[in-house]
């Protein structure tokens, strides 16, 4: 009998997790144009900035330069990939006014190009109509890129219940993020994970969905992902 529950471990390559969100960053700049990506470049490098305690150089001018430099200074911050996350959230709020339109855009091409650069799923996509299954095919395929995060995931009539394990990989961020007020149209708060997990969703599943986060940093964090 096919299992209700999955728990997810962490299995984390911060440079390929790097190089998708720098992938999905040039697409989203076809859209927004130049300036966006200059946004995220400043922002990124704040963040960074504040996680170091050091004042980063004045010559990066490309997101591949603020790689170069936050993956330098691993040492001092490991999860840098944080950076790059709240660098694009807070552009898209400057930019836009939330994160519910670029940022969703953002992370759905990012799980895109993942997808479609492994040809590990071309022939499943849009195959696995039960949101539940779609995820657990879409963790396998992360687990093989080395971008998964700790998670439980359950199926839950139509929907998909997700509870973070002890210490996401992205809580940085998303802490950031809520004490700016980076929030959703709705005002709901944002969570990297449901928001990666319901773009792959809509991806491997052909159904839309959304998500909503409904318990953040207490001291762990629970959401739901459903169709709409």
């Amino acid at each position: 009998m096919e299992s209700d529950r999955i728990l997810v471990k962490e299995i984390f390559d911060p440079d390929i997790v790097a190089m998708f969100i720098a992938s999905a960053v040039r697409v989203i700049e076809a859209l927004f144009g130049p300036a966006f990506t200059k946004m995220i470049s400043k922002y990124a490098l704040e963040f960074e900035s504040e996680k170091t305690g050091e004042k980063p150089p004045e010559n990066i001018e490309n997101i591949d330069e603020v790689i170069k430099y936050i993956t330098e200074c691993r040492d001092k911050y490991p999860r840098v990939y944080n950076c790059l996350i709240y660098g694009i959230a807070k552009a898209e709020k400057i930019f836009e006014g939330s994160t519910a339109s670029g940022a969703k855009n953002l992370a759905y091409n990012a799980i895109k190009k993942i997808i479609e650069d492994s040809g590990l799923l071309n022939e499943v996509k849009g195959k696995i109509p039960n949101i539940y299954k779609a995820l657990v095919r879409y963790i396998e395929i992360a687990d093989i890129v080395k971008a998964t995060s700790p998670q439980q995931v359950v199926n839950e009539s139509e929907k998909v219940i997700f509870e973070e394990m002890e210490g996401c990989t992205w809580k940085d961020a998303c802490k950031a993020m809520t004490k700016e007020g980076i929030t959703r149209i709705s005002g709901d708060q944002e969570c990297v994970v449901l928001i990666a997990n319901s773009a792959a969703l809509s991806l491997v599943s052909g159904k839309p969905v959304d998500y909503k986060l409904e318990k953040f940093d207490n001291p762990t964090c629970k959401g739901r992902i459903f169709e709409i």
